[in-house]
């Protein structure tokens, strides 16, 4: 399933790393928050609350952000566009906090959880790199320092420049593994954050680097 392409008025507003760390520490949050699942009649009861938790740290980090209100109104207006598949049985779940796409799988996993893809977009000045922009998202974000990493390499993302790292952390209480890829076109930042159980990533792999590799930037 391709979705539509995609316009956004999500972005980080500055090259400090306390505005990095607010932005993707927010999509790992989500990423985390998607995850959540349970097969009971509480179901929704218990999504809403993990994104009203979610909506609680993204406005703790923002609050701490020191902003540039010039670069922040240049980011709230800015519009990016792009394509991405959600390949079937998956399903595609629409907007979550700061994260303008979704990606579920259609159950939950035997981990009670739903694994998951998200998208989402900031800006950064133009000299950063992938690299250098989740090395300081990381490390401006408290909760962050302790992730556990598995592998970091050089990529692209659609034909932006890009770091993916595989990482572990227990943001929200739970332990969770992410894919997550981060591409610098100009001053754009594109993030596609895969996420599920430990135990259960290597399952879900194969879909989540579909998934990635399938970005492509609408120009």
């Amino acid at each position: 399933m391709k979705s539509a392409p995609h316009t956004s008025k999500t972005g980080l507003s500055r090259r400090a790393s306390r505005g990095h760390g607010a932005a993707l520490c927010a999509c790992i949050a989500l990423s985390a928050c998607g995850n959540q699942a349970s097969d009971a009649p509480n179901r929704d009861a218990r999504i809403r609350a993990l994104e009203t938790k979610v909506n609680a740290l993204t406005q703790q980090l923002e609050q701490q952000r020191n902003t540039d209100p010039a670069r922040a109104l240049a980011t709230l207006t800015a519009n990016a566009a792009f394509d991405i598949d959600c390949p079937a049985p998956w399903q595609q779940a629409g907007p979550l906090g700061d994260a303008i796409w979704t990606c579920r799988a259609p159950q939950p996993s035997a981990a009670g959880m739903l694994p998951n893809c998200n998208v989402t977009l900031g800006t950064t000045e133009p000299e950063v790199s992938a690299k250098q922009y989740f090395e300081e998202s990381l490390a401006a974000v408290p909760q962050l320092k302790a992730a556990r990493r598995i592998s970091a390499r050089d990529t692209a993302l659609g034909i932006a420049p890009a770091f993916e790292c595989v990482y572990d952390h227990g943001l929200l209480g739970k332990p969770l593994r992410v894919l997550s890829t981060l591409g610098v076109l100009s001053d754009r930042v594109y993030a596609v954050n895969c996420s599920a159980a430990p135990e259960e990533f290597a399952a879900h792999e194969a879909v989540f680097r579909r998934v990635t590799q399938s970005f492509k930037v609408k120009l």
